[in-house]
């Protein structure tokens, strides 16, 4: 399985912390959810 993402930013713009852990979180629920595969990968 293999995820790409860009973003392109403008110097000096930062994203939060907050924003970086919740996108984390969503990428992660939709692994677990996505089969059993996806859920052992999370938990290694």
């Amino acid at each position: 399985m293999r995820l790409s993402c860009k973003i392109r930013l403008e110097r000096g713009v930062e994203i939060p912390n907050w924003f970086r852990q919740g996108l984390l979180y969503l990428i992660k629920e939709a692994l677990i959810k996505s089969g059993e595969d996806g859920e052992l990968f999370c938990r290694r």
